[in-house]
Order: C-alpha cells, then sequence, then structure tokens
C-alpha cells in the first residue's frame, strides 16, 4: 500500500471517529435534558434519586 493510500485511510478513519465521538456527546446531551424533565414531571430531586 502506497503512503498517499494510507494517509487518506488513516484521514478517513480519524473523520469516523471524530464523527462518533460527536454523536456520543449529543447523545448524551439529549438523555441528560430528557432525564431532567421527567424528574420536572415527577416533581424528583436529586436526594430522591439517592439510596
Amino acid at each position: 500500500m502506497g503512503d498517499d493510500r494510507f494517509q487518506f485511510l488513516l484521514a478517513q478513519a480519524n473523520a469516523f471517529f471524530d464523527s462518533a465521538e460527536r454523536d456520543m456527546v449529543a447523545e448524551k446531551a439529549a438523555a441528560i435534558v430528557e432525564i431532567k424533565a421527567l424528574m420536572a414531571e415527577h416533581q424528583l430531586s436529586l436526594d430522591d434519586l439517592q439510596d
């Protein structure tokens, strides 16, 4: 495999992992919004979540 081809594939892999990481950040943010909404709906506090 030539160096140019290797660099191209490496760039593609990096782009893939960058987009996957951004998706995880977005999913985490969406989950937090959903949790906060559910807590408000059910009038729960952080103390309610403690065992």
